[in-house]
């Protein structure tokens, strides 16, 4: 009640008030914005707003859009329900799970694109309370970047979307069902699931590649957009420079820990105070990632303030790197 949207080349623009006031919840500066949808299903309402060539869907009222289709054509009409665009090259079809969690049961949600890929992600009972919705969209990263040469990413990207600001408390499966062209040119057994953050950095997940069933699996405590990419991390070079985020980092409200990224795997990182003192010990992983929960050897949480971590490869080469707690 009370809630509109309108939309011209440019904006879709949003209004609490009967159209009293307008704020702009979407912008495409080069007038492309072709047409708008909405669609409900119970007490998910998803709307979808189409370019000349891509989809964008959001299910926490306009607030943030993540993709839901691209590499289409000239989109003419947009209809909602399972996502239809009408092109000048023909009608498309893309199905997109938006779904209520379940706080006492599995919940699994699936997106498949036009190609037959597919993603799904399930949650295990408790990792969201009541009230939680998600929304999971098939995407090409073609126009992701990786400054890092050991990334290589595929065709194949997936954003998961909560209509309010909150991370599980339980870790969730993903699997990626790619298609051999969205990988060609890569080496199967050295696919990855790629996380994404806000802060630009991304996260090697841990992951099982199955070249044979043309799968990878991974799993994540945190939502935001992944990439299927091939991750060949080199192991001859000497230790990087490492880089550390979030910075600062809070570990109430930075669920997924402080990485230290940019080492090389198996690296020894150990953590001390601006006095010297060692307050932790960890092990870089496969892909060349440390994570700090932010708490000491004996398991209690450390104090605000600077910490040096030393990063120590194999040939015994070190690096620092500072890192900040702020709480």
């Amino acid at each position: 009640p009370g809630s509109i949207y309108a939309a011209n080349e440019w904006y879709v623009f949003k209004s609490t008030d009967y159209g009293a006031t307008w704020s702009v919840k979407f912008s495409n500066y080069s007038g492309d914005l072709r047409k708008i949808a909405i669609s409900k299903s119970g007490n998910i309402k998803t709307l979808y707003a189409a370019l000349s060539d891509k989809v964008y869907a959001s299910i926490n009222g306009a607030e943030s859009w993540v993709p839901a289709g691209s590499g289409l054509s000239d989109i003419k009409a947009l209809g909602a329900g399972s996502v239809y665009a009408a092109t000048s090259q023909g009608l498309y079809k893309g199905e997109i799970s938006a779904l209520e969690i379940s706080s006492s049961a599995y919940t699994i949600l699936s997106s498949t694109a036009p190609s037959g890929t597919n993603v799904t992600v399930t949650l295990p009972p408790g990792s969201f309370g009541s009230g939680v919705n998600l929304l999971v969209s098939i995407f090409n990263p073609s126009s992701i970047s990786f400054t890092d040469s050991s990334v290589r990413p595929s065709a194949v990207g997936v954003s998961i979307q909560a209509n309010i600001s909150t991370q599980p408390a339980k870790a969730a499966a993903i699997v990626f069902s790619y298609k051999p062209q969205d990988a060609a040119g890569l080496d199967e057994n050295k696919l990855a699931v790629i996380r994404l953050d806000d802060s630009g950095g991304y996260e090697v997940l841990p992951s099982t590649p199955d070249a044979l069933s043309k799968t990878v699996s991974a799993s994540t405590n945190h939502f935001s957009n992944f990439v299927l990419a091939q991750y060949s991390p080199s192991v001859s070079s000497s230790v990087p420079a490492p880089m550390s985020y979030p910075l600062p980092f809070n570990p109430y409200s930075h669920h997924s820990g402080m990485i230290i990224d940019r080492i090389k795997p198996s690296s020894q990182v150990r953590i001390f105070t601006i006095t010297g003192q060692l307050v932790r010990e960890l092990t870089a992983d496969y892909s060349g990632k440390a994570v700090w929960d932010g708490r000491n050897g004996s398991g209690r949480m450390a104090a605000s303030g600077v910490y040096i971590a030393v990063v120590k490869d194999g040939s015994a080469k070190t690096r620092r790197i500072k890192l900040v707690i702020e709480k």
